[in-house]
C-alpha cells in the first residue's frame, strides 16, 4: 500500500517516542505555540510511518482528551485538540491515499486477510494492565502529570486492540500493537519501576543498568543472527534457480 508502510516500524520507533516526548511538553506549557506545532508535525509524520502506531496515538489522544476535560483542563484540552487538527491536514494525503484503496475492489480482500475473526483476546493484555498499575503506583506522587499521562499512554495501547475488535468483531492484529508499539514502552516502564525501587542503592542501579545494557544488546545481536539465518534462503540471486 503506498505510504502505508514506507519504512521498518523499528525504523520510525524514534518518531513515535518522540510524539509521546512532544505531547509531555505540550501538556506543561499547552500555551506555546512552538509546542503545539511540534506536536502536530511529529503526529502527522506518524500517518506516514506505520498504520498501527497513528492509530495507538490517534487513540491515546482521545482518552487523554477524554481525561482532561474530566479533569477540567480546558486549556490543556484546547492545545491538544489544535495540534491534533493541524495534524489531520497534514496527513490530508494520507488520508486521500487510503479512502482512495478502500474503493479498489481488493479492499474487501485484504481487510479479510489482515484481520483474524476468531482470534481470542489474549491473555497478555492483563499482565500488561498490571504494569500500568504498578507504575502509577510507583510514580504518582513524585511526578503526577507524567505518571499520568504515560499510565494513559499504554493503557491506551493495551485496550485499542479489544476495542477494534468489539468495534468490527475482526482482530485488526492485535500482537502488532503489543510487540511493535506497547512492549517496547512496557520494558521501558519496568526498567523505570526497577530504578525507582533501587533509588537508594546507586551501586545496585549501576549494575542492573550495565546488565541490562549488555544482556540486551546480545539478545539483540542474537535474534538478528537467527532470523538472517531461517531466511537466507529466500534470498536467491539465482532466479532460476528460486523456481526449480
Amino acid at each position: 500500500l503506498f505510504l502505508s508502510r514506507a519504512f521498518h516500524p523499528q525504523v520510525t520507533l524514534p518518531g513515535f517516542v518522540l510524539f509521546i516526548i512532544c505531547v509531555l511538553m505540550q501538556l506543561k506549557d499547552p500555551e506555546n505555540k512552538l509546542k503545539i506545532a511540534l506536536s502536530s508535525v511529529i503526529l502527522g509524520f506518524l500517518f506516514y510511518s506505520y498504520i498501527f502506531y497513528w492509530t495507538f496515538a490517534a487513540f491515546f489522544l482521545v482518552i487523554l482528551s477524554a481525561y482532561l476535560f474530566i479533569s477540567k483542563k480546558y486549556t490543556e484540552l484546547k492545545s491538544i485538540i489544535i495540534s491534533s487538527v493541524i495534524a489531520l491536514v497534514v496527513g490530508i494525503p494520507y488520508f486521500y491515499n487510503l479512502y482512495s484503496f478502500y474503493n479498489l475492489e481488493l479492499s474487501a480482500d485484504f481487510i479479510a486477510k489482515a484481520s483474524l475473526p476468531e482470534f481470542p483476546i489474549p491473555l497478555t493484555l492483563f499482565r500488561f494492565c498490571a504494569l500500568v498499575f504498578v507504575f502509577w503506583a510507583v510514580f504518582r506522587r513524585t511526578k503526577p502529570l507524567e505518571t499520568n499521562v504515560l499510565s494513559l499512554f499504554l493503557l491506551s495501547g493495551i485496550l485499542i486492540a479489544p476495542f477494534t475488535k468489539i468495534l468490527t468483531g475482526q482482530d485488526l492484529e492485535t500482537f502488532h500493537y503489543l510487540r511493535r508499539a506497547v512492549m517496547p514502552f512496557s520494558t521501558l516502564f519496568m526498567v523505570l519501576i526497577l530504578f525507582q525501587l533501587l533509588n537508594k542503592f546507586q551501586k545496585a542501579k549501576i549494575f542492573l543498568g550495565t546488565f541490562l545494557i549488555l544482556s540486551m544488546s546480545i539478545y539483540a545481536v542474537n535474534v538478528q543472527i537467527t532470523s538472517s539465518k531461517v531466511i537466507e534462503k529466500a534470498h536467491i540471486k539465482n532466479l532460476d534457480e528460486r523456481l526449480i
